[in-house]
């Protein structure tokens, strides 16, 4: 972090050092076992959040123009055009707030 900001980093003493040795291999077994037990919470987490965002984002979306024709008396003809708006909301997100999503969460 300070070396990012341009400001020179401290040498590190060798007995501080971890040496770092890769699996040669994992599985599926190991993760789900490190899912399960070690990080189940946040497992139960993520798998929720990716769970309900479906059932929520299909709950809106598919109902939307249903309910501007129903309860808003659009022309049947103009949800398309709303659902354009969703479309490029979906789009300009990622390209848009992608980056800050990166830097200002973290």
């Amino acid at each position: 972090m300070a070396q990012e900001r341009g400001k020179p980093l401290p040498p590190v003493d060798d007995c501080q050092a971890v040496e770092i040795r890769p699996e040669k291999f994992t599985g599926y077994f190991t993760l789900l076992k490190l899912c399960f037990t070690t990080y189940w919470r946040r497992s139960v987490l993520g798998g929720t959040l990716m769970i309900t965002q479906p059932f929520l984002y299909n709950a809106i979306f598919f109902t939307y123009t249903l309910v501007l024709t129903k309860f808003y008396h659009v022309s049947a003809t103009k949800p398309p055009l709303y659902l354009i708006a969703f479309a490029v909301g979906n789009l300009a997100d990622p390209l848009i707030l992608g980056r800050l999503y990166d830097t200002v969460r973290r």
